[in-house]
């Protein structure tokens, strides 16, 4: 039997506990509008692979009672998620979701995410070679970086007050 409770720690080095019941699913529902195991929806996958914008509308169901214990507010934890806090959080919540699944699911749910990973490195991986590519492409001066001749001679041409009419 898998372990149904995931752990991580946030940026202020706060622990927190989560697990995924037909409960928590409500609440993370009522508070995400969505249907946080609907895999097929697409919106947990979108949110394992990069869009981190939807990571504490589903938390925050999840970690309320322990956030209200101690008083720590949603922008309390909202602001302690980045880098590798955020990458644990995720994990967590990867975990929880797929430990909320019966064992018959379990299986194509688990291969379905690893697709995603799959893809998802596959994707990264060719952006970085063609980013990497371009910046190789277009050292065109002595030092390597790109020439900046056309630049404007001081900041006073640049306006600050806003877009232009233009």
């Amino acid at each position: 039997m898998r372990n149904v409770v995931q752990q991580f720690k946030d940026g202020a080095g706060r622990s927190w506990t989560i697990a995924i019941t037909c409960g928590s699913l409500k609440r993370i529902e009522a508070n995400a509008g969505f249907d946080f195991a609907d895999i097929s929806n697409g919106k947990a996958v979108e949110m394992f692979s990069g869009n981190h914008r939807e990571v504490m509308a589903v938390l925050w169901p999840l970690v309320k009672v322990q956030a209200d214990s101690q008083n720590i507010t949603p922008d309390m934890i909202e602001e302690s998620l980045w880098g590798e806090p955020l990458e644990d959080a995720i994990r967590a919540l990867r975990g929880a979701l797929l430990d909320f699944f019966p064992p018959s699911r379990r299986v194509l749910v688990a291969k379905l995410l690893t697709k995603m990973d799959e893809a998802v490195t596959t994707i990264f991986t060719k952006a970085e070679a063609d980013i990497l590519k371009d910046i190789e492409g277009q050292s065109d001066t002595p030092t390597g970086g790109t020439s900046h001749t056309d630049a404007p001679e001081s900041l006073e041409s640049i306006p600050m007050d806003g877009p232009s009419e233009s």
